[in-house]
This record gives structure tokens, sequence and C-alpha cells, in this order.
């Protein structure tokens, strides 16, 4: 059974309390509360107490609740399209993140931070603008980069590629011509947009295979490695990056 929460909706001790009591066998966190700094952690004392399994995706649970975790390595993402930018030419490379508190959008942003600073590209915290994991979002934070002078822009989500690229031409620039544009997470969609998209691609196969495997385990009383195993992602380049011009 999938639970989506949103802002307004079923929350997710909502969905916790009703899926226990109709047994569940285990629970996966997606993106979820495990990715959210000061999360209430009731729905995992909720699971504890009732024996129910659980594991994470993309973000290690609060301090202090022992689970399996299962993660791209967020700091590799961001060295992979800091170096691909570099090789290009790129010096002012800006980066659209999520919001703070988001722990895969936090990581991404200190991988960033690392991999300019390894490259002597310095106060490389100023090219970072926080927005919301959205193509809207995506569009602010690239209206902002170009500003500053971006000829790059490394987005933590697709969706904020794609609006990355429509902030940049809205500017009267162009991608890549004016300016590249590197995404996160390895869409299939993006192979058919407007340019092809250059994106980080997250393992999401082996991820899958390696929870469900873990999950089997656990439902059968078995034992799991508990704290978080990191998945490499590989970098896709596609037509929305080229060499530096402006």
């Amino acid at each position: 059974m999938l639970c989506p929460v949103f802002a307004g909706g079923v929350q997710e001790l909502d969905y916790l309390t009703s899926l226990v009591d109709k047994g569940i066998a285990a629970v996966v966190f997606l993106s979820s509360s495990n990715t959210v700094e000061g999360a209430d952690t009731d729905g995992y004392e909720l699971l504890r107490q009732r024996r129910v399994p659980y594991v994470g995706i993309n973000g290690e649970f609060a301090d202090g609740v022992p689970a399996p975790v299962f993660s791209t390595d967020d700091a590799l993402a961001a060295e992979l399209a800091v170096d691909h930018l570099h090789r290009l030419g790129h010096r002012r490379i800006g980066m659209a993140s999520g919001p703070s508190g988001n722990r895969p959008a936090d990581r991404r942003v200190r991988g960033f931070v690392e991999a300019m600073a390894r490259r002597g590209l310095d106060e490389a915290e100023r090219w970072v603008v926080r927005q919301s994991y959205s193509v809207e979002g995506g569009q602010a934070a690239a209206t902002a980069l170009v500003g500053l002078g971006a000829t790059a822009i490394v987005a933590a989500s697709d969706f904020m590629a794609l609006g990355a690229v429509r902030g940049v031409r809205r500017q009267g620039l162009s991608v890549p011509g004016d300016v590249s544009v590197v995404g996160y997470d390895g869409s299939s969609v993006t192979e058919f947009t407007d340019p092809a998209l250059t994106t980080v691609r997250q393992p999401a196969d082996r991820l899958a295979l390696e929870v469900g495997r873990s999950v089997l385990a656990l439902v059968g009383n078995r034992e799991v490695p508990t704290g978080e195993l990191l998945f490499d992602p590989e970098l896709v380049i596609r037509a929305s990056t080229g060499p530096a011009t402006r």
C-alpha cells in the first residue's frame, strides 16, 4: 500500500496507526519523515511496540532510531555534477537545492561545497539557493543564480532542473548555450525534454532490490544490519550541458 503524505492531508502517524491495525508486515519510509530533521518519532515507536519492522530510503532516521537505511551517495552525486561542469570550463557554478532541514538536500549542498573547494572555487555557499523541490522552485533558484552570473546550475532534482531551464530561458538566455543545467534522479522523462537533460541518475533498481531483500529478511525474523548503506549514482550526459561561453 502506497501512502503519500501532503501538507494538509492525511499525515504519516495517521497512516501508520491505520496500517498497523490492519496487520501489515513491514513499512518502507521513502523520502518521508526519515529525511526531515526534527521529525516526530512517535510513528517509529508505534512500529517498535507492535513489532513491525521498517527500513528507510534516502535518509537516515533520527538519532537513536536503529533501522536499515539505503541511500544514494549524495556527496558523490554532487562531485559527479561539479566535475562534469568544471571539465567543460565552468567556474561560476550554482546549485538549486531543496529546503534546509531536508537531509538529502543538506547532504547534496555539503557535497557541492566540498566539490567546489577541491577545485579551488571558494565561497561556494553564496552560489547555493534553497527552494522547494518543484519546477517553480527550480525556476526561482535559476533566476537568482543567473542574476549572480552563474554559467551552470546543479539542481537537486530533475523537476528543479526543468524549472531551471525555464528560468534561464525567461532571462533571454539559452540552455546550454549560455547556461548549462544538470538534474538529479534520472527520471525517464528527462531523455525526451528540450533539451534532453544531463542528470545524475539514482540507482533505483539496485536500491529497490536491496530494500526488497531486507524487508523479506526482517519479516522472516532474520537479522539485517542497521545503519546506512550507500549506493553510487551515475552521471548521464545529454544535451543540457556544454562548454562555458560567457
